[in-house]
């Protein structure tokens, strides 16, 4: 078990390296995760600052070279954007599942960062409370689960047509996302939530 977290210092850095890429080199905000809308100022040169401060986070991280401060980075410009674009724009789309889609995958890739931060915080380093990461990646995952729950015609289409009862699949992938928020935010059974929610994702 105690290789899981290794394995999580990897695989999340991996991802948010080529996150990182596709800002860098098509100069934009993908539609998806942590986009950004077109009235923002500045859209192109922020699009290339997060950009490089994706790709320097976890390319500190992955080098083992300053490790608190490269996960810090990733966490607060999840955060940010978050915070300053994606939350006051879903209190103007309410209705809109796209909208609730992209928050909810900024809010929990935010928790996965600062979980990170924590997790790699020297003796020297200030300690972060890894409380942080896991309420908020913890409780984004509801989120999914409703939305599984409210779309699970749609989410059907997105799986393989040689897949049977791929509406049912849907339905208990999102009570799969409900019961691993609960887990995890209550610390009951959390690890194990943590795991198998992990698995479902490398299953995919």
């Amino acid at each position: 078990m105690d290789r899981l977290p290794r394995l999580g210092r990897i695989v999340f850095p991996v991802g948010v390296l080529a996150l990182g890429l596709q800002h860098l080199i098509t100069g934009g905000f993908g539609p998806g995760l942590e986009a950004v809308p077109a009235w923002v100022a500045g859209r192109t040169p922020l699009a290339y600052a997060t950009g490089l401060v994706l790709v320097g986070g976890a390319a500190l991280v992955l080098l083992r070279i300053r490790r608190p401060i490269g996960a810090l980075a990733i966490a607060i410009t999840f955060s940010a954007l978050f915070a300053f674009l994606q939350w006051p724009l879903l209190l103007y789309h309410l209705t809109d599942p796209n909208i609730w889609t992209t928050v909810f995958e900024t809010l929990a890739l935010s928790g996965a960062a600062w979980t990170l931060a924590a997790s790699v915080a020297g003796p020297g380093d200030r300690r972060i409370s890894p409380d942080v990461g896991r309420i908020a990646f913890g409780g984004a995952l509801p989120a999914f689960g409703i939305l599984h729950f409210k779309y699970a015609h749609y989410v059907g289409t997105l799986i393989p047509a040689w897949i049977p009862f791929r509406e049912a699949w849907a339905y208990a992938t999102g009570a799969c996302f409900v019961a691993a928020g609960l887990a995890i935010v209550t610390r009951s059974k959390g690890r194990l939530a943590a795991t198998l929610l992990g698995v479902m994702f490398a299953a995919w």
